[in-house]
């Protein structure tokens, strides 16, 4: 899969939790789902100086849920929001954008020194 090549290119341990067998998505959706995965791992690869990836996906009762957490240096969150204001390139922030089309909820929970998490929730209902 994408997930273990760029991984194992980037020196990555992975650990990959998708649920199996489970329904397919409308395609705009799966498409936002891969692309939360696709830039939170390249920002891992690009910066955390990780040495682990856990990425999860999974349905719960309040969507589709995508975790992504490394051991990395992590970030000062402030201080990246303050540079993506003045036209510094934030991937994650765009992300949030990305996520609040489809009605979905995105989390970073970050600090210098502790890795950092995404969590994004897509509603698998229609936002109303």
């Amino acid at each position: 899969s994408f997930v273990r090549v760029q991984a194992r290119r980037a020196g990555l341990a992975l650990d990959l939790a998708i649920e199996p067998n489970a329904p397919r998505l409308p395609a705009q959706l799966e498409i936002a789902a891969f692309r939360v995965v696709q830039e939170s791992l390249t920002n891992v690869i690009r910066h955390a100086q990780a040495t682990r990836v856990a990425i999860a996906v999974r349905r719960t009762p309040e969507g589709l849920a995508i975790t992504v957490r490394d051991d990395g240096r992590g970030f000062d969150m402030q201080a990246m929001q303050v540079r993506a204001k003045a036209g510094e390139h934030a991937g994650l922030l765009g992300l949030r954008e990305r996520v609040s089309l489809f009605g979905g909820h995105f989390t970073i929970e970050t600090a210098p020194g502790r890795g950092t998490e995404v969590r994004v929730t897509f509603p698998l209902e229609p936002a109303s």
